[in-house]
């Protein structure tokens, strides 16, 4: 291996290296190390010491070359050959510290110098300003430009120091356009005024010295210290101005390409506002417009993006994503509702309707199209659009939503907020889908008596991935061919013979498989919902698919600058879509109120609906009477299909009146198509009567204390004024590429359980998500006396319902005798945390079902109840102890890293009020000095979620929490006295409720009443 092979290159060094071979051959002791006189500004190669402590060559340490005294002028550094300069090339040597004007560089061949390609002098060791830039003048032959002895080059113009100006402003631009006119760009460095004198210091935009304090990211600088200089003062208190050249000369040549300077691309106020009116439209359109208005503008793309940042971060400073998000939404008027994570606060899903898509919508509610899409927002959350069709056969957004995942909860909730939308009006008539069975399913429970069909262009596509690569091009259009035309099928025994020929077609290809596929997944369970011969018996309007919201998809993303949008813009570029709708349709009702088409007017039996159907619902008619003269001379029977599937007479109806001597009346025409106007359909929306609704609130509000009414009125006010909401944006979801197969789906689901399954030798409940709790001590009404029938093995005698375990073991033996002896019976896991002065927030997390990492998330959470609800929990601790409401902050309020110090050691009961105010649990702290249970403070246990969840703690050690689980009928201690002396009338349900299991803790421990407060407890691990 030759030795240009170990060569290795080093950062900045003044480390002389001396190799000791050369290729076998000794190398002289003239290896010296150049002196430099600032290292830091010394660009070195340094040695490398290897493991061997063998040294590498230092590449930039200048050595007298044993081969060029020995006459070798012309081989390469132990390579075979020898350099070969080509022919007809100028040979420029590449002075690195010496020039090796003719050898390679160790190859098993030398470097060849290629064809076509001039090389140049590099002097790695001269300094820029003394560098000689060479110029190709017309001839083609190179032009060497000379620089004086200060390393300045000539400049060809000068500036008139005798013209005047009579502004501040005039005089910079002639400055700047000007010096830019030549190849140059001059900047103000400074100004200043005393009395009436003003100055200003212009230099070149070279000029000066970076100093870049960056430690993580590199950095660079076009400074290069030009030593051009210029003065602009005023005479006569700033009416005149003046220039004045100081220095004259730049260490640089012109510019050629302005594009590369960004203070040359600095956009005018002009532009600025140009781009303010439109920030929501593409970047790109932007700088066309931009560039195309003043082409000799030197502007790039980036320049349009980076102002809009700009902008939108004046706009929206100190705003939350969340925040952003709702101040758009009231400002555009539009519906909106959120869901949140209880635990994260994380909003999950927002549904929201534009005020011109609610008025449409509810003029034509008779069909509804619901699709998902992706890769529209920044959290990689599926996009619902809602779309609707109208009787002029336009489509328009009905409603959007951006849903955490494509379940059937999520689904269930928002079409619930769709049917609280359609209150008071006509419920959809026709709903299509995809065979998406949560959005199915959905779909069945809130509107049970739609007809609901599925999308054809969705089946095809599913066939298309299942079947298509077992056919060649020519065989699969047959095939798709074939089965339209079952799809079109008008009748069942068309359908069946149809069918045959379709199955017949594909065995003696030698392809039942394809067949039977199609007829299990498709033909047999769903041909009712997407066969023309089934639904065409009843209303569709002539809707197969769900392309109208591809379609929709499509002209919304079509506004979009990219994928990764936030969801305020995203709702921006809804309302940009919804006004063009809005628009569209006005525009086609005027036309069928106006408009008569020439072949209308020459078909009498039309003459009466003429201008008071829609012009699409007439084309239908038109072709229906055509049909009429060809059709039923060839078919005995009519089909009637227009009549049941659109609600328009049919070919033979149409014959009936005809031979009746009667003309088509608007009477004989569905509702639908005689619409053409956004007046509600059917029904009339009740408007809200404001003072009537307030006053049942006041009376409800009455009665409560009044840290309540303080809670309800700081919620009021976060509805009105979003700026103040503490909602967090949604969390990002990972690897989402379009919707996951079926088989991924349920790869997830067998995952998710898995993960969220007991692991018996950690001794904890292992979480997929730590943002919603999986399993805890749960409890209900109902079943809060039912315990588990199966004992596990390996039992304990004072802890029957344990499972034994390494861990466990050590727990029960560490803090058995400080657990209350009433409830050993009924802890079916004992959790011991990390002391690290976080224990009792770790254990409550491992109550919540988090992992017990999730402590500072707790910590936060709590903290954020504390701050949002001052008011109630001032109320609530500070008249027993002035100032408790403060240290509280500073005990949860933990800003360091590691183990947390006695100032923020976790107390109780404290706490355990927020953490049942905030979870809506119930908390019991357990100790042999005295235990208590926390109730939720202001709700009810009808308005908590069931079963009732429970984090139950024990104090250990004088200064150590532990979790541990309950299950069945548990002696539970009595409440807190705090929370009996501050619970509303409705949180009184709570003790109630659980009467029977506080009276039986009472009656087995015989606890005195004055003992009912838990002593003032720390957490000292």
């Amino acid at each position: 291996m030759s030795w240009f092979s170990n060569y290795l290159f080093g950062d900045y060094s003044d480390e002389s290296v001396v190799p000791d071979s050369y290729e076998g051959t000794a190398i002289s002791d003239s290896f010296e190390k150049p002196v430099s006189s600032n290292l830091r500004e010394t660009e070195v190669v340094s040695g490398i010491r290897y493991r061997d402590n063998t040294v590498q060559l230092d590449l930039n340490t200048p050595v007298e070359d044993p081969y060029a005294q020995q006459g070798y002028s012309n081989f390469g550094y132990g390579g075979d050959y020898s350099f070969v300069q080509q022919e007809c090339y100028p040979n420029d040597s590449y002075d690195c510290h010496q020039s090796y004007s003719n050898f390679g560089y160790g190859g098993e061949q030398s470097f060849v110098q290629q064809e076509c390609y001039p090389t140049q002098s590099y002097g790695c060791e001269q300094s820029f300003e003394h560098q000689v830039y060479s110029n190709v003048g017309d001839d083609g032959e190179p032009e060497d430009v000379s620089v004086d002895e200060e390393g300045c080059y000539p400049v060809t113009f000068s500036f008139d120091t005798t013209q005047t100006f009579s502004s501040r402003k005039e005089m910079v631009r002639w400055v700047q356009d000007t010096a830019k006119d030549n190849g140059y760009l001059i900047v103000t460095k400074r100004s200043n005024k005393r009395g009436e004198n003003y100055k200003i210091w212009f230099q070149c935009t070279f000029g000066g010295e970076h100093k870049s304090v960056a430690t993580q990211r590199k950095t660079g600088s076009k400074k290069i210290g030009c030593p051009f200089e210029m003065i602009g003062f005023s005479e006569s208190s700033g009416s005149v101005w003046r220039i004045e050249v100081t220095k004259a000369k730049h260490n640089h040549t012109p510019i050629e390409n302005f594009e590369g300077h960004a203070y040359a691309r600095r956009l005018s106020s002009e532009d600025k506002k140009l781009v303010l009116a439109e920030q929501d439209i593409r970047n790109q359109s932007i700088w066309r417009t931009l560039t195309k208005n003043n082409p000799a503008r030197k502007l790039i793309p980036k320049d349009i993006h980076n102002v809009v940042q700009k902008i939108n971060a004046e706009k929206n400073v100190g705003n939350s994503p969340m925040q952003k998000l709702e101040n758009i939404l009231i400002e555009k008027n539009y519906t909106y509702y959120m869901r949140t994570n209880e635990i994260s606060n994380e909003v999950e899903d927002v549904f929201f309707v534009h005020e011109k898509s609610f008025t449409m919508w509810c003029a034509f509610p008779h069909v509804l199209m619901i699709d998902a899409t992706y890769k529209t927002n920044m959290y990689n959350l599926p996009f619902v659009q809602v779309v609707g069709m109208t009787s002029t056969n336009k489509s328009f957004t009905a409603a959007c939503a951006v849903i955490s995942a494509e379940k059937s909860e999520n689904y269930l909730w928002v079409l619930q907020m769709i049917k609280s939308m359609l209150a008071g009006c006509m419920e959809p008539r026709v709903i299509l889908t995809d065979r998406d069975f949560a959005l199915m399913n959905a779909c069945e429970q809130v509107f049970p008596k739609a007809h609901k069909y599925l999308c054809r262009f969705h089946i095809q596509q599913n066939i298309n991935k299942n079947s298509k690569k077992k056919f060649s091009d020519k065989e699969w259009k047959e095939f798709v061919r074939t089965f339209w035309t079952l799809c079109e099928s008008t009748t069942e025994e068309i359908y069946m013979y149809n069918l045959e020929n379709f199955e017949a077609q594909l065995k003696e290809a030698d392809r039942e498989q394809v067949f039977d596929y199609m007829k299990k997944s498709w033909l047999d369970p769903y041909r009712e919902k997407f066969v023309s011969c089934w639904i065409n018996r009843t209303i569709n309007f002539h809707q197969t698919t769900t392309n109208r919201v591809e379609s929709m998809h499509a002209t919304l993303k079509s506004h979009f600058p990219s994928h990764r949008n936030t969801l305020d813009k995203l709702v921006l570029y809804v309302d940009h879509v919804v006004a063009k709708q809005y628009s569209e349709i006005r525009n086609t009702f005027e036309t069928s109120l106006r408009k008569v088409m020439t072949h209308h007017k020459n078909q009498p039996m039309l003459a009466y609906i003429l201008r008071k159907v829609s012009i699409y619902a007439i084309e239908l008619l038109s072709m229906e009477l055509k049909r009429k003269e060809d059709g039923l001379r060839a078919y005995a029977s009519c089909g009637c299909q227009l009549f049941t599937s659109c609600g328009l007479p049919c070919a033979c109806r149409l014959k009936n009146l005809e031979n009746k001597g009667q003309h088509l009346r608007i009477t004989h025409i569905d509702v639908f198509w005689k619409k053409l106007d956004f007046k509600p359909a059917r029904n009339k929306i009740e408007d809200i009567d404001v003072d009537a609704e307030f006053e049942k609130l006041k009376k409800q509000i009455d009665p409560t204390p009044p840290q309540v009414k303080r809670s309800f009125f700081e919620k009021f006010q976060q509805i009105l004024n979003p700026g103040n909401s503490n909602k967090k944006p949604p969390a990002v979801l990972k690897k989402t590429r379009g919707r996951p197969t079926l088989k991924s789906q349920e790869e997830r689901k067998v995952e998710a359980t898995r993960q969220s399954s007991y692991n018996p030798s950690e001794e904890t409940w292992v979480d997929a998500s730590d943002d919603v709790p999986r399993h805890s001590s749960y409890i209900s009404a109902e079943d809060s006396c039912r315990g588990k029938n199966t004992k596990p093995l390996n039992l304990h005698p004072d802890f029957p319902n344990i499972k034994l375990g390494p861990k466990t073991d050590i727990a029960i033996r560490n803090y058995a005798s400080q657990i209350p002896k009433v409830i050993h019976p009924y802890i079916v896991k004992i959790k011991d945390v990390k002391p690290d002065g976080h224990c009792g927030f770790r254990s409550v997390a491992v109550g919540l079902g988090l992992k017990q990492n999730s402590y500072l998330k707790i910590r936060e959470q709590l903290l954020k109840e504390l701050r949002m609800h001052e008011s109630l929990w001032r109320q609530v601790f500070d008249p027993e102890n002035v100032g408790h409401y403060d240290a509280l902050v500073k005990q949860i309020d933990f800003q360091g890293v590691g183990r947390a110090g006695i100032e923020n050691y976790m107390s109780m009961p404290e706490t355990g009020f927020l953490i049942a105010q905030r979870y809506g649990v119930i908390v019991h702290t357990f100790d042999i000095r005295g235990s208590d249970t926390i109730f939720p403070m202001l709700g009810g246990p009808n308005e908590a979620e069931e079963p009732h969840m429970v984090v139950a703690v024990v104090f250990v050690d004088n200064g150590h929490f532990i979790h541990v689980e309950l299950e069945g009928c548990y002696p539970m201690p009595p409440p807190n006295l705090l929370w009996t002396s501050n619970r509303t009338e409705r949180a009184a349900g709570w003790h109630t409720l659980y009467r029977d299991q506080i009276d039986t803790y009472e009656m087995l421990t015989y606890r005195s009443p004055d003992l009912n407060a838990t002593p003032y407890v720390h957490d000292v691990s």
